[in-house]
């Protein structure tokens, strides 16, 4: 078993639902930090069978839109000004980003630090004291 750190609730119900559709069996435990006289507050962690693991972290990379293709160079029509790009990572007439990078906010979750500690991001080499044995 896998454990693949850590989930708010809503995220949990988002990640049953969608697991329940692709018919990826998992497991879950509620991890409740700083807890107070005022409550604290609970994450979860996913527990997947090695088998269903890279099933798992494709479903989990789709859903938090982490980008594991590197940036290619934009051809088409800019959508903000319709001035047309050719090979280009910005526009040259608005300045728009073509760029479909993770979003930050996204590299700050425990996820992307799991997927980061582990080598699971192809850019990325993994730390060997954070990694997990497959």
């Amino acid at each position: 078993m896998i454990e693949i750190p850590r989930f708010s609730a809503s995220e949990l119900k988002d990640i049953v639902h969608l697991f329940g559709q692709e018919g990826v069996p998992f497991h879950y435990r509620g991890l409740t930090t700083s807890v107070s006289r005022y409550g604290g507050v609970t994450e979860y962690i996913l527990i997947v069978d090695k088998e269903d693991f890279d099933q798992c972290i494709d479903l989990l990379m789709e859903y938090f839109v982490i980008n594991t293709v590197p940036d290619q160079p934009f051809v088409g029509v800019c959508p903000a000004c319709e001035a047309r790009i050719d090979g280009l990572f910005e526009c040259p007439e608005c300045g728009l980003s073509m760029r479909v990078g993770t979003l930050s906010q996204t590299k700050s979750h425990p996820f992307y630090a799991f997927l980061r500690s582990n080598g699971l991001l192809p850019q990325e080499e993994p730390n060997p004291e954070d990694r997990f044995e497959r």
